[in-house]
């Protein structure tokens, strides 16, 4: 979570891919705990290769962290 971080850390942000069932289980701006495989990208070039390579990771399941607090 971003306020638990240490004072000067800044936050990160990853792309996520949810897929099938796993698109309506959550909106925009909901807290959520995802789970997944973390894969490298191949970058897309002009018909040379890079060694630069992006990051996704692929869900394979989300949990709503809001309903965990509404338990008794």
């Amino acid at each position: 979570m971003p306020e638990r971080a240490p004072p000067g850390q800044l936050p990160r942000s990853i792309q996520v891919v949810l897929e099938n069932d796993l698109v309506d289980r959550c909106k925009p701006g909901d807290r959520v705990s995802i789970t997944g495989v973390f894969r490298a990208k191949t970058p897309h070039g002009q018909g040379g290769m890079s060694a630069n390579f992006g990051t996704v990771l692929v869900a394979t399941g989300v949990t709503s962290l809001l309903a965990e607090k509404e338990r008794p």
